[in-house]
């Protein structure tokens, strides 16, 4: 059994009533018109008038019969034919008939015939139309007396198609709401069959859209839980397509907001904290220091071995305390982090001009310790012109801590040809910048932590440097991820969006 929701129901009903509100109308229209056509073409009261012909015309015929009885009634009674038939005088009795019948034009002929064989028979006129005769005959006094009236036949012809008209038009007449009916039972199985199919068709085409709406729902209320990782399937290119592209752009961006505003709260928090382990680092490390050195300069130096040993201790602790002013420096650099202030420009500039003066530092260092392999820094930039609004000072500044860290981690692996690759390029109103080295990279049970605070797996590391990156890259309105390298290595992809103007 078909399930159907609000929606689907307010869906089937607005295909129902726009499938049969014209159908309705159209068979009222129509049915109206019909009975009207039948109600001028075949009136009632026309059909009443032929019957009353047809009755007149009986009458009429009824009277011609009687007319041809009472002319023979009046040949029968009439005295002087009976004192002419008693004398037998056939002149006689040829002229009392006719005398008789003188008011009777329609007669044709009349006779007089005695039992004994004597006929007396006169004949009035002769018609030169189809007439149809009518004989009656009596008998008086021995004599058998016939009389023959004319009718015309054309009466009883007129008469018969009227009869049959006046059937066929009743007929007709009583067949209007048979027809009218009939009419209506074909539209309303018409109507009905539209409806069904519309109703057939409309239903599923009418389920994918809504079928869809349903999982925008069903997504908002996880929305509304707090999953901002939901992202409902795209299919069609319809509105309901674009709502449901915008409503994953929306999430996305929602949660990108909120992962954003998450760390950088508790980069807030880590660099508050930085900034008390500087606090409370650096006071007692001077102190340290000359109270160690103030003991090696007050030591006469007789005992050589106990000498030796102070000088050790007094080396460690400048050596200690040395690390801890860099981790102090870091610290502070950290809690100071300043606010990127963005400004229009070339971003293609910029990435040729840091990458010159990071691979003319790599020189250098590779100059002072030739025993490690010296690391390789490409660019590749596919477009000429690149227009990004960033902060020039920590753009490079993030930009150098991931060449920094993928050289670092090339040289402790040993990697044999160390290489790190820079590539940019813009795809739908962003830019992109992809860091990518051939050394070890990130084993997956770290790489979900690797932009968190102190998280190093460097023996020498503060965990700073990728907190940093991201800080820097979350003040532009970007995103930093991690994927792995084709080469092996790690790979550090940042997006900025594009400067419109």
């Amino acid at each position: 059994m078909i399930r159907i929701n609000r929606f689907e129901k307010k869906i089937v009903v607005i295909i129902v009533a726009v499938t049969a509100a014209p159908l309705i109308a159209a068979l009222v229209l129509g049915q109206g018109v019909l009975r009207e056509n039948y109600r001028l073409g075949l009136n009632e009261r026309v059909l009443l008038q032929l019957k009353s012909n047809i009755d007149l015309s009986r009458d009429y015929l009824e009277t011609l019969r009687d007319y041809a009885e009472h002319a023979l009634l009046c040949v029968e009674q009439d005295s002087r034919v009976r004192a002419a038939l008693q004398t037998e005088d056939a002149e006689a009795i040829e002229h009392a008939m006719v005398e008789a019948l003188a008011a009777f034009p329609q007669t044709l002929s009349v006779s007089a015939t005695h039992k004994s064989g004597l006929k007396v028979q006169r004949t009035f006129r002769r018609v030169n139309y189809e007439v149809r005769k009518k004989t009656l005959k009596s008998s008086v006094d021995g004599w058998a007396l016939a009389v023959t009236v004319a009718i015309p036949q054309h009466l009883f012809d007129d008469f018969r198609k009227a009869g049959e008209f006046t059937r066929d038009y009743d007929v007709l007449v009583r067949g209007t709401y048979f027809v009218s009916n009939r009419y209506l039972a074909v539209y309303l199985i018409l109507m009905l069959l539209v409806i069904f199919l519309a109703l057939v068709f409309g239903i599923p085409a009418a389920r994918k859209v809504t079928r869809r709406v349903g999982l925008l729902v069903a997504a908002t209320k996880q929305v509304a839980s707090g999953d901002m990782q939901v992202q409902v399937p795209i299919s069609g290119r319809d509105e309901v397509a674009d709502l449901t592209r915008s409503f994953n752009d929306m999430v996305r961006e929602l949660g990108d907001s909120r992962a954003r505003i998450d760390y950088l709260q508790r980069i807030s928090a880590w660099q508050g904290v930085a900034r008390r382990l500087a606090h409370e680092i650096k006071n007692p490390l001077t102190p340290i220091l000359l109270a160690v050195q103030e003991v090696h300069r007050a030591y006469p130096g007789t005992n050589d071995e106990y000498h030796q040993k102070l000088d050790q201790a007094c080396q460690i602790v400048k050596e200690e305390v040395s690390t801890l002013r860099h981790l102090v420096t870091e610290f502070s650099e950290f809690a100071k982090l300043p606010k990127a202030h963005l400004q229009p420009g070339e971003f293609r500039a910029f990435l040729e001009e840091t990458v010159a003066s990071l691979r003319y530092e790599w020189e250098l260092e590779h100059a002072d310790m030739p025993d490690l392999p010296a690391t390789r820094l490409e660019l590749s930039v596919r477009e000429p012109r690149i227009r990004v609004s960033f902060d020039p000072m920590l753009m490079r500044r993030c930009l150098i801590n991931l060449c920094v860290n993928a050289k670092q981690a090339m040289q402790h692996s040993g990697v044999a040809e160390p290489k790190v690759d820079l590539r940019c390029w813009k795809k739908d109103n962003k830019a992109f910048v992809e860091v990518k080295d051939n050394g070890p990279g990130v084993s997956e049970e770290y790489q979900a932590r690797i932009f968190d605070p102190y998280f190093t797996t460097k023996h020498d590391g503060t965990g700073l440097g990728l907190a940093i990156v991201k800080t820097v890259i979350l003040e532009h309105n970007g995103r930093v991820e991690y994927v792995p390298s084709e080469f092996g290595g790690a790979s550090f992809v940042i997006q900025l969006p594009l400067d419109q103007a």
